[in-house]
């Protein structure tokens, strides 16, 4: 009992105890008890619980010297920062740039929403962010004015932590001075359009490192030749086009649009493949696209359904053939019923 003893003699004020309390809150209830008192406020938004906090940046309706004079005194570092703006005036950027400063050190994850991008204005921000694990730049990277010439003759120096790059479109890559294969030397997850040649020797030059890969094809001639870059250590695959090929070391596999029924004909088994999603998907005979997938994906465990114009006579079939599955995720499937199935395997919505 002397434990119950020393338990009670335990305040709410207890740092251990207020820490193990905020681990489990979410964080619209951090924000609640951080204005109970200033080691609250310090306790909710500090260490281990701000992976879960991104503070969004957003230009387009608040006035950018609010977040400098709000944010310039505060202790808590962010690991995750959004920028959403409409215009890339340089005094725009610049605040950007000057409320990065003060997390330098901590900032692991940024993603840029706007239209466009000066290479200079980028390669500032990059500068302040040497840390940075992921980048989600949903904008086209521009040369810019004249004035800033001279900067495209400066790289953007490495950064060996950038493991995860999501980029809206390829079209940046035509710009020399912006060489992802630089930028990113140590990058193990690559989302990104495929609609040049440019785009395909980037995914061939970072192929044997990458272990996760999303792309959108526009073209068969350039899915087909991405098909042939080999990807050793990939381990989820997310892509959409007309034809389909697929890596023997997958163990997720997403597919949406549209699919041919015989769309795994002449592939070799996936035996390590356990999760599957086909998304808003369309094919021309949807069992016979099912027919193949016992003796394609023996191990498969997971099977998510999402917006899939299927009857009872495939769930029949999925349930029946495809043992080694645990689960099945039925949504917005209308045409099938659920009480063919057994409840503990499936859900549906």
């Amino acid at each position: 009992m002397a434990w119950l003893v020393g338990l009670s003699c335990c305040s709410i004020h207890h740092i251990p105890v207020l820490e193990l309390i905020f681990d489990y809150l979410p964080v619209p209830d951090l924000k609640n008890v951080s204005l109970v008192c200033l080691q609250w406020s310090n306790l909710a938004f500090s260490g281990r619980r701000m992976h879960r906090v991104r503070l969004n940046v957003d230009y387009r309706y608040d006035d950018t010297q609010d977040y400098l004079t709000l944010l310039r005194g505060s202790k808590r570092q962010y690991r995750h920062v959004l920028l959403e703006i409409d215009s890339t005036e340089n005094t725009l950027v610049s605040n950007f740039i000057e409320l990065l400063e003060h997390f330098k050190s901590s900032v692991d994850s940024l993603k840029l929403v706007l239209d466009f991008i000066e290479y200079a204005q980028i390669r500032s921000i990059l500068l302040e962010v040497p840390n940075l694990k992921k980048l989600s730049l949903q904008a086209m990277v521009q040369s810019g004015s004249a004035q800033a010439a001279n900067l495209m003759q400066s790289p953007i120096k490495p950064l060996p932590q950038l493991t995860d790059l999501v980029l809206q479109s390829d079209s940046s890559l035509h710009l020399q001075a912006f060489d992802i294969c630089t930028i990113a030397p140590n990058l193990k997850r690559l989302d990104m359009d495929c609609d040049s040649s440019r785009a395909l020797e980037v995914f061939s030059h970072f192929s044997e490192q990458l272990e996760s890969v999303a792309v959108f094809f526009k073209t068969n001639i350039l899915f087909l030749r991405f098909c042939e870059i080999s990807f050793p250590e990939l381990l989820e695959i997310d892509f959409y086009s007309d034809n389909e090929h697929f890596h023997d070391g997958v163990t997720v596999l997403t597919l949406d649009g549209w699919l041919r029924c015989k769309v795994f004909e002449g592939c070799k088994p996936l035996p390590a493949l356990q999760e599957l999603c086909l998304q808003s998907a369309t094919m021309d005979d949807t069992l016979e696209f099912f027919k193949p997938l016992p003796a394609m994906m023996p191990n498969l465990r997971k099977l998510d359904i999402i917006e899939l114009d299927m009857d009872d006579s495939c769930l029949h079939f999925i349930c029946k053939h495809m043992v080694s599955l645990h689960q099945i995720l039925l949504e917005i499937c209308p045409n099938a019923e659920n009480r063919i199935v057994p409840s503990n395997n499936v859900r549906g919505h």
